[in-house]
């Protein structure tokens, strides 16, 4: 994750518009900053990819990493209509509560349309940690947990977790003590940390 971006933990109001509109909605505002400094190449490339009918037949999905998972979830929620599907790796949390409802309500059958991947211990997912003065969330979004196999051995399962919550069985269960940087450059299948 950009430090910069994640130093800006303060919630700041989402530039809602009529279809996400929700009283009290805010952000993080490092993430949106960094989402704003994008958005402008985002929307040209959906603009284009509009225009190009040999991609007509193809479904849209996006797809972020830690910082790059924060801003595919604004994307997601400011472009909805030309954004069907929505995957994130090592998502921080985003916003408040009355955010995570524009998620909830943008993705209704969560499991197909919003998929929160989530490797074992990893520690970015639990950030910037919830107080009462911010109240960061997840709330939203089907998690899949990549848990690691007891036993040592490279063998890991995926754990279906509830959608209308922080699941206390899965990742939100993880003991903060257990909590590492590790597992968030580790997800199973892909490699990450040489692409940002």
């Amino acid at each position: 994750m950009d430090a910069l971006s994640d130093a800006q933990a303060v919630q700041t109001p989402w530039p809602t518009a009529n279809h996400t509109d929700e009283t009290g909605s805010k952000v993080h505002l490092g993430f949106l900053l960094a989402y704003m400094a994008a958005r402008p190449h985002i929307e040209a490339a959906l603009l284009d990819i509009r225009n190009n009918k040999s991609l007509h037949n193809y479904s849209l999905h996006f797809i972020g990493h830690s910082l790059g998972a924060a801003q595919a979830a604004l994307a997601f929620v400011d472009f909805n209509s030309a954004i069907p599907y929505l995957t994130t790796f090592g998502a921080p949390r985003i916003g408040n509560v009355q955010f995570t409802r524009i998620l909830q309500r943008l993705s209704l059958d969560s499991f197909q349309r919003y998929s929160r991947v989530v490797h074992e211990a990893d520690m970015i997912v639990h950030l910037p940690l919830s107080a009462p003065f911010n109240s960061y969330t997840h709330g939203s979004g089907h998690e899949l947990w990549v848990k690691d196999s007891e036993d040592g051995d490279k063998c890991q399962m995926l754990v279906k977790c509830r959608d209308d919550t922080e699941d206390i069985q899965c990742s939100a269960g993880v003991s903060p003590l257990r909590w590492n940087i590790f597992d968030h450059w580790v997800y199973p299948g892909m490699r990450l940390g040489s692409y940002h």
